[in-house]
């Protein structure tokens, strides 16, 4: 049966209408995304100017929020990141104090170099805030804020603020951050590793007057010796082991001895970290 060359016309017709308003849909829908995203960020703007800290506190959640969802590094750099960096600084602790889960969203839509530039330098005022509360947050989350930066940048300044939290006059920060050695000894390698860490935990940390302190450094000393040269651990942290199994607090002893008889489950790790070194 021969068809008729003017259905045809009619069908293929219709199949470009069909085109067409789909395509026009798609426009549509694109144009109201932009614009509901304008308005949200309007409001956010505002919220984070509030006279009520508390409503500041949810704007700088938010924030973290919709940059996880944003793909454009540069609308976040312009749009997003001022109000970061002006909540970060707010006068009111209880809003600081989430500015470190926030700033970690921005670590899938900035590079290295990025975050270097523009978030460094707050990273910094964080993990040395004048609120314990803050500094306690920046300690238990400094392995991620390492992780979005560069090797060199983390050797040079991160391992820096990370003494500086080891030996923070409050013991809750000092405890939090004396549990991420063995993490950061990873990202620094074993020579820093070797003159920075071990002359704090020998010199300072095994004589803490605090006995949680003392019971974080317990549970870490062990892993932390898997990823130091045999000859270093005798020489440099079998005595602090030593000590710590004469600890007076029960808890301390325990925590030392429920991983003496691990079994290293990082012989990689160190094997990678002293090749590389």
């Amino acid at each position: 049966i021969d068809k008729n060359p003017e259905n045809d016309k009619d069908e293929m017709e219709v199949d470009e209408n069909k085109d067409n308003n789909t395509d026009k849909e798609q426009e549509t829908v694109i144009v109201r995304l932009e614009r509901y995203k304008t308005e949200m960020l309007h409001l956010l703007t505002e919220l984070c100017s509030d006279s009520i800290p508390i409503v500041r506190r949810s704007a700088i959640i938010t924030l973290g929020k919709m940059v996880s969802c944003l793909t454009s590094s540069d609308e976040v750099l312009n749009n997003y990141l001022p109000l970061f960096k002006k909540l970060s600084m707010d006068d009111q602790d209880n809003v600081r104090v989430f500015a470190i889960e926030t700033l970690i969203q921005f670590s899938h839509i900035f590079n290295t170099k990025q975050v270097k530039d523009q978030l460094l330098y707050h990273i910094r005022l964080l993990a040395l805030d004048q609120a314990w509360r803050v500094r306690y947050i920046a300690a238990d989350n400094f392995i991620n804020l390492c992780k979005m930066l560069d090797k060199e940048t983390i050797k040079e300044s991160m391992v820096n603020y990370f003494l500086r939290l080891l030996e923070d006059q409050e013991p809750e920060v000092r405890a939090v951050a004396i549990s991420k050695i063995p993490g950061i000894s990873k990202l620094i390698g074993i020579k820093l590793s070797i003159s920075k860490l071990i002359p704090i935990i020998s010199q300072r940390l095994i004589t803490d007057n605090n006995k949680y302190a003392r019971a974080s450094l317990a549970s870490i000393i062990i892993p932390f010796c898997y990823l130091l040269p045999h000859q270093i651990v005798i020489d440099k942290i079998l005595s602090c082991i030593l000590k710590i199994l004469k600890d007076e607090y029960p808890n301390v002893r325990l925590h030392v001895i429920s991983n003496i008889c691990q079994d290293d489950d990082d012989d990689d790790q160190e094997q990678d970290l002293m090749d590389e070194d």
